[in-house]
């Protein structure tokens, strides 16, 4: 049985294996593949994770916080797969899978399966390395989002007498410092291989029952209901 694999990604390159052989698949490019009728699809993104760091708030402003700092995760994925029984090439796309968590500004990423004649069964999604990329956003959060203040006072007291600079800043560390330590506490969490796996699974539900694709954010405050009418009207937008 022959299967097109068709790489319908933002990944420039991802790598398929199947059968034991692996086929390098571009963006927008497809790859036959000579497989069972039930087989193992795994698929990888190639994609390192990564950590974006607003500097330019912090060169411009002096200050950033939290919302400064974004972590990107890329998971790989590995498919239990059944094709159907008729005759001819069968088509799989791969499509991005994106599951976002805007307030903590985490984006956890992978792939999804689209195809009308062959079967999910099941889906594994295989983790990658995040250790370093954790460290980083621990010192990041803690240093530069919110103790960039603490640190002047500190130094500039250190050598001024009965300066009242260092009671500042400790007042500043109880202030901004401590829950900036408090929202660091929970990077172990949104790290953690059972939480990104739980909202890949969630989002991967949410795709199959909106024909493959995500569903679109309804909006909440009344500016935002307010111009998503407006934009129906215009557009003609339909629910």
């Amino acid at each position: 049985m022959q299967i097109r694999l068709l790489n319908n990604t933002s990944y420039k390159k991802i790598k398929a294996v199947c059968d034991g052989k692996e086929y390098f698949i571009r963006q927008n490019e497809s790859a036959t593949v000579d497989t069972h009728e039930s087989f193992i699809l795994k698929i990888f993104t190639g994609d390192k994770n990564h950590l974006y760091f607003n500097l330019f708030d912090l060169l411009v402003d002096g200050w950033t916080d939290d919302e400064g700092i974004i972590n990107n995760i890329n998971y790989d994925a590995e498919f239990e797969l059944v094709a159907d029984g008729a005759e001819g090439i069968k088509v799989i796309t791969v499509d991005d899978l994106e599951a976002r968590d805007d307030h903590r500004q985490f984006i956890y990423n992978s792939v999804y399966l689209n195809s009308e004649s062959v079967k999910v069964l099941n889906t594994e999604y295989l983790p990658t390395d995040t250790k370093k990329q954790k460290r980083r956003s621990w010192l990041y959060l803690v240093c530069l989002s919110s103790w960039i203040w603490l640190i002047i006072p500190l130094v500039v007291g250190a050598f001024v007498a009965d300066s009242p600079l260092p009671l500042l800043a400790a007042l500043f560390f109880f202030v901004v410092g401590a829950p900036s330590f408090k929202k660091a506490s929970r990077l172990k969490w949104y790290f953690s291989e059972e939480h990104i796996i739980a909202s890949l699974q969630e989002k991967e539900m949410e795709y199959r029952s909106n024909g493959g694709k995500p569903i679109p954010p309804e909006p909440n405050g009344i500016i935002e209901k307010g111009l998503d009418k407006v934009l129906n009207t215009v557009f003609k937008k339909k629910k």
